[in-house]
């Protein structure tokens, strides 16, 4: 049950990213869209080029200058899709951005650990970001709320230092913490990065008492 439960989740994700009609992406980067039929084509138009694709070449194309897209697509197939073919709109606005930014996951850290019903008020989070932009002009992290996911917590996060710039290379971003858990469970913060899409990091251990 729970094996089928993550791959209707799955499923539906892609479903929901794939429906939507405006997407972002960060210069020299690819869109995803699944398995494309053979059959289907796409028409990308942008500034002066004119780009023609079928099929999964949409999936390997990299859109290596930032700027506003529109890709048709044109889908020739004659038969009837099924629920596990994929589903595409006719239009697609692409926003490609002229920053990329990194979180690493793996060298989160805290000021001091989180504890079960303890109030982390004091508590700062700090996880290095490496930030790439395609003119090396200055960079304005995104200063909305980072939330949690997990059972019991209602801990957020927000940006220090919310008016500083940044230029390409790697960063220590620092977060001041609220809020507590109340259960042991593992933890996710769901960061924002600076094209206000959102990065995920799971801690790697959970929080106990």
């Amino acid at each position: 049950m729970k094996a089928f439960l993550s791959s209707f989740f799955i499923l539906f994700i892609s479903h929901f990213i794939l429906a939507q009609n405006d997407m972002t992406i960060s210069f020299n980067e690819s869109i995803h869209l699944s398995n494309v039929s053979t059959k289907t084509q796409f028409i990308i138009t942008g500034g002066t080029e004119k780009i023609q694709l079928k099929g999964n070449e949409i999936n390997s194309y990299k859109f290596q200058k930032p700027g506003k897209y529109t890709i048709k697509i044109i889908d020739n197939s004659s038969k009837k899709k099924d629920c596990e073919e994929v589903h595409l709109p006719n239009e697609i606005k692409l926003n490609v951005s002229r920053i990329k930014m990194t979180f690493d996951t793996k060298h989160i850290s805290f000021s001091e650990p989180i504890r079960k019903n303890k109030d982390t008020a004091n508590t700062t989070v700090s996880i290095p970001v490496t930030i790439t932009t395609y003119d090396q002009q200055p960079v304005v992290l995104n200063n909305k709320t980072v939330t949690s996911a997990g059972i019991g917590t209602t801990i957020t996060a927000h940006l220090k230092n919310s008016n500083r710039v940044y230029y390409d290379g790697t960063h220590i971003i620092q977060y001041s913490l609220t809020g507590q858990v109340t259960e042991n469970s593992w933890l996710m913060f769901d960061f924002i990065d600076a094209n206000d899409t959102v990065q995920s990091v799971s801690l790697v251990t959970p929080i106990q008492d």
